[in-house]
């Protein structure tokens, strides 16, 4: 175990970056390879990086092998860094969470702790189908979607509304009772059958126009599995996938695959876009932190393209508008898509050098 960690600094010192779902250069060096700051968001095209090379790096032989099922907490460790050392990605520490149903608080854990690094009950391990989430190669990092936006209202197939477990957060693999709409309690398949675990979080406004609403919010909690259907009562589910903590009253959805493998991706094109919202409600956030941004599909975005954030601004002194006009824009973060549609996607942060907020500019560049 140790001898792993120590590998994993050298492998950073040397710029290594394996445990991140984006293999780039250095921030600084990147800016200087844009030859200069990048335009005013109003001037018509973004100034784009030379082209790269292969991009990601080969996975150390050390991820490649099968890991023990358990690991004693020492100190300082975490389950990003515990998920990190095993497994290649800290982005998996949900399921290793889940594995854990003695961690009530995942931000809790103290040295002399047991942390199963195995599913707990063969068959019922948090996979979809086709992929295992522990499984390595160069195809690209497992990263839970997190949250998302749509421009339509989404409409639930049911609810949490009760559950014979004695807690009020719930995770995988705690019984819960489901009530079905009446569509969905009429279906004779619902044996076996997995449905997402979603918690709306409100609506998505313009930036640039409050009262103009884009998308509404959801935050993606799980999944579940319905194991006992009954005609009179509620169906009884067993909670398969919890990416975050699960209450009663949270919505059922149809199941979309909620653990996605990102792959970095060059762009096919330059765009120019801007931050509209992020999953944590509040102003300021940064690496780790899911966003979204204004630009989709229809204007070349794809999952594994990256976007990097810039901001004009004092370090120390807050400066009115015609002030900061004056300044050069600075890069301040390196955003992965690992989610698109139509005139929309989700982002997560890989890197940033200081806090990112709601309307910041992005640009993405052709050939990156």
């Amino acid at each position: 175990m140790h001898d792993v960690t120590r590998r994993l600094r050298a492998l950073r010192l040397l710029g290594g970056a394996a445990l991140v779902a984006v293999v780039s250069l250095p921030l600084a060096a990147q800016a200087q390879q844009t030859g200069g700051t990048p335009p005013a968001p109003d001037e018509g095209q973004a100034r784009p990086l030379p082209k790269q090379g292969e991009l990601w790096p080969a996975i150390p032989a050390e991820f490649n092998r099968p890991v023990k099922d358990y690991h004693v907490v020492q100190p300082g460790d975490t389950l990003f860094t515990i998920s990190s050392s095993y497994f290649g990605s800290a982005y998996v520490w949900p399921i290793v969470w889940s594995f854990n149903r003695h961690i009530t608080n995942p931000h809790w854990i103290y040295p002399g702790d047991v942390v199963y690094l195995r599913a707990p009950l063969p068959g019922d391990a948090p996979t979809d189908p086709g992929l295992d989430p522990f499984s390595q190669g160069t195809d690209g990092t497992s990263v839970a979607l997190g949250g998302f936006y749509t421009e339509r209202e989404l409409e639930p197939v049911g609810s949490i509304a009760a559950s014979p477990e004695p807690k009020n957060i719930m995770a995988f693999p705690d019984r819960v009772y489901i009530r079905f709409n009446e569509e969905e309690k009429d279906k004779k398949d619902r044996q076996g059958k997995v449905y997402a675990i979603l918690r709306p979080e409100g609506e998505v406004t313009d930036p640039e126009d409050d009262d103009k609403v884009i998308g509404r919010k959801f935050k993606v909690l799980g999944a579940i599995r319905v194991v006992e259907p009954h005609e009179e009562q509620l169906d009884t589910a067993v909670i398969v996938q919890s990416w975050e903590e699960i209450q009663r009253g949270d919505l059922i959805f149809p199941y979309e695959r909620q653990l996605l493998r990102v792959a970095p991706a060059v762009a096919t094109k330059t765009v120019i876009g801007r931050i509209v919202d992020t999953l944590r409600v509040q102003s300021l956030f940064g690496e780790h932190d899911y966003v979204f941004i204004n630009k989709g599909k229809n204007d070349g975005v794809r999952i594994g393209n990256r976007f990097f954030a810039y901001k004009r601004y004092d370090g120390k002194s807050d400066l009115d508008e015609d002030n900061v006009e004056e300044l050069p824009y600075e890069r301040l973060a390196q955003l992965v898509v690992i989610h698109a549609e139509g005139d929309w996607a989700t982002a997560l942060i890989t890197e940033s050098r200081r806090e990112l907020e709601i309307g910041m500019r992005l640009e993405m560049y052709e050939g990156y």
